[in-house]
């Protein structure tokens, strides 16, 4: 049996809902360091639910089981298009992708989606990961040395 409860006695599924509940709270009232906390916690709980989980209890639920290996390592469009039509339906696509995602597994279509398509969600996971507070302070202190370097008595 899968353990699944989380630090503070609920269940990892709960607190994952919590804090989409909270991310979608953030996103209403436009609450940037909310949302960059709520999204780092998100992660972290998919992180905690792959961990929990081990490979042979979410891939052997995998629609991929039924198919030869070969067809999830297209070497054209045609190929990717059809793995990701067997993979649309597949019960534990969301659990695949996010396990890629965390892996960093470069090749193969995966929870529905291309390599191309996967290096695109890490790119844009990474930059929403990344705090707020410290993307500004690099702005300001961009600001700060270009503006004494153009006029030194501002310094």
């Amino acid at each position: 049996m899968v353990n699944t409860d989380s630090d503070d006695g609920g269940t990892l599924e709960a607190d994952l809902w919590r804090s989409y509940e909270t991310l979608c709270h953030a996103f209403l009232v436009q609450d940037d360091d909310l949302a960059g906390s709520q999204i780092a916690r998100i992660s972290e709980l998919r992180r905690d639910q792959m961990t929990n989980r081990s490979l042979e209890s979410w891939m052997q639920f995998g629609s991929c089981r039924d198919y030869p290996p070969v067809l999830f390592f297209p070497s054209d469009a045609e190929g990717v298009k059809t793995a990701v039509e067997v993979c649309g339906q597949c019960p534990v696509r969301e659990v695949c992708l996010e396990y890629a995602l965390v892996e960093r597994v470069e090749h193969g279509v995966w929870g529905g989606e291309s390599e191309r398509r996967r290096r695109r969600l890490l790119r844009t996971r990474d930059r929403q990961a990344q705090p707020l507070d410290e993307l500004d302070a690099g702005v300001l202190d961009w600001q700060h040395v270009t503006s004494s370097q153009v006029n030194p008595a501002s310094a």
